[in-house]
C-alpha cells in the first residue's frame, strides 16, 4: 500500500494486513482495562458483545453500555451496547467508532512532518447467547468493520464465540474466540483465543476481594494479564493489573463505583516508550 504513515502508526496504531486497520479495535470496558484485561472472557450483560458474546445471557433482563477512550496518539472511540434477556436466551447489538483525523504523515523518518491524515473504523455487530442449565452459557456474534485510512477504504467481518462457566460459586470461568478475515476479499485472517477465570472471596461487612488472570494469543504470541479488586459496602472498587507479552504496555490501575443497577468504571495504562497515559471509562445500566 503506498501510504504515508508515521513511524510510529505502524508500530503502535495499526496492523494492516492488505488494506484493513485492526489496532484500533479497543475493549472500552474500564474493569478489564484497569485490571490488565484479565476479565475480558468473564464479561456479561450488554459489555459481553465487546469481550464475550457468552455473556449476552447473564442477568434478569438485560442491560446497557457506554464506553469510551482515549488512546495513545490522540486517537478516540465511542462504543455502545445494548442486551436484553428472554428466557433462556440472550440477544445484544453494539455500534462502534474509533479513529483520528491527526496522524502526522511522513514518507521517511524525518523530523518535520509532511502533513496529517485521518483514520477512522466503524462497527455494526449483532450477537446471540444461551443459556445451559445453571451454569454454562454460549454464545457467538457478527461484526460488520467500516475501515478509512486517509482515502482508502476497506471493509470486513469480524466473528466471535465464547463460552462461560461458572465452577464454583465463587469461581467463574470464560473463553472466548474472535476471527477477522483479511477484508475485500482478502483470504487471510487472524485468529484470537482468550481464556480466563475470575474468583471471588467476600470479606466481612460487604467487602469483596476478587483475583482474574486470562492468556490469549495474538500474533503469534502468548500474552496475558492478572488483575486484582477490592470492593468495599458492594458500592466503590479500587483496581490493579499487569499485562505481559507486550512491548508497551504493563502496569494498569483504576476504579469503580456502583449503586443499584449502575456501574460506572475507569480504567487507566500507562504506556513505557514515551508514549503517553490511556484511559478508558465505561457505563452499564442493568442486570
Amino acid at each position: 500500500m503506498d501510504k504515508k504513515i508515521t513511524a510510529l502508526t505502524m508500530l503502535i496504531l495499526f496492523a494492516i494486513n492488505a488494506q484493513a486497520v485492526s489496532l484500533l479495535d479497543i475493549n472500552p470496558d474500564g474493569r478489564s482495562a484497569a485490571m490488565g484485561e484479565a476479565t475480558s472472557p468473564l464479561s456479561e450483560g450488554a459489555i459481553g458483545m465487546w469481550n464475550n458474546p457468552a455473556g449476552l445471557a447473564a442477568g434478569n433482563f438485560g442491560s446497557a453500555a457506554f464506553g469510551s477512550h482515549k488512546w495513545i496518539a490522540d486517537v478516540t472511540g465511542t462504543h455502545i451496547a445494548g442486551s436484553l434477556r428472554v428466557q433462556e436466551w440472550g440477544v445484544g447489538v453494539t455500534v462502534r467508532s474509533a479513529g483520528t483525523e491527526n496522524l502526522e504523515a511522513r514518507e521517511t523518518p524525518i523530523l518535520q512532518p509532511q502533513g496529517t491524515f485521518g483514520v477512522r473504523e466503524s462497527d455494526f455487530g449483532f450477537g446471540l447467547a444461551r443459556n445451559i442449565g445453571d451454569k454454562f452459557r454460549v454464545g457467538a456474534n457478527s461484526t460488520y468493520r467500516y475501515s478509512r485510512i486517509e482515502d482508502d477504504v476497506a471493509n470486513q467481518w469480524l466473528y466471535g464465540f465464547g463460552a462461560q462457566y461458572q465452577a464454583m460459586h465463587n469461581l467463574h470461568t470464560g473463553l472466548s474466540m474472535q476471527y477477522t478475515n483479511g477484508g475485500n476479499g482478502d483470504n487471510k485472517g487472524s485468529f484470537v483465543p482468550n481464556a480466563g477465570l475470575e474468583y471471588d472471596y467476600d470479606l466481612p461487612a460487604g467487602a469483596i476481594v476478587s483475583g482474574a488472570a486470562d492468556l490469549r494469543i495474538e500474533e503469534n504470541k502468548m500474552r496475558g494479564g492478572v488483575g486484582a479488586e477490592f470492593t468495599m459496602l458492594h458500592m466503590l472498587s479500587v483496581r490493579g493489573g499487569y499485562q505481559f507479552g507486550y512491548d508497551s504496555q504493563g502496569i494498569s490501575y483504576g476504579v469503580g463505583a456502583c449503586w443499584k443497577q449502575l456501574k460506572i468504571s475507569l480504567g487507566i495504562v500507562p504506556f513505557s516508550n514515551d508514549l503517553g497515559t490511556t484511559t478508558r471509562v465505561s457505563v452499564e445500566f442493568g442486570s
